[in-house]
């Protein structure tokens, strides 16, 4: 199974950050050694262009984060972390940022790209 299938079949066909449906495509989550499912998340395209372009965020489509926070996976847990971070200057992604808790591994990778110039990962 290639890895888009893969994360195609571990998200229910859905965006792994807000649950759209609609143009799906994989996006790796930097910094990679290799290429996998779990340094993968299946977005949208919604989701996809405002994480490649921050000028374009909508803070308000982010409140989807609320839920996936929450995802078993790292790669979902690293790229929500991200977003939080980006958008502390509203006080309800702050509140979810502090209620967050990842494991340290996770939690490193999430602030490496943070402390890393911002170099959009294109996907497979």
């Amino acid at each position: 199974m290639n890895l888009e299938s893969t994360l195609l079949e571990r998200a229910h066909s859905k965006c792994e950050l807000c649950s759209a449906t609609s143009a799906l495509s994989v996006y790796n989550i930097p910094p990679i050694k290799t290429i996998s499912a779990d340094n993968s998340i299946l977005l949208c395209g919604t989701c996809r262009g405002q994480i490649e372009n921050p000028a374009s965020i909508d803070p308000d489509h982010w409140r989807c984060l609320n839920d996936r926070m929450w995802s078993e996976f790292p790669a979902v847990q690293a790229m929500s972390w991200r977003m939080l971070k980006k958008l502390t200057d509203h006080d309800w992604a702050r509140d979810m940022l502090d209620e967050l808790f990842l494991d340290e591994e996770v939690q490193n990778w999430a602030e490496a790209f943070i402390n890393d110039a911002e170099v959009p990962d294109k996907g497979v």
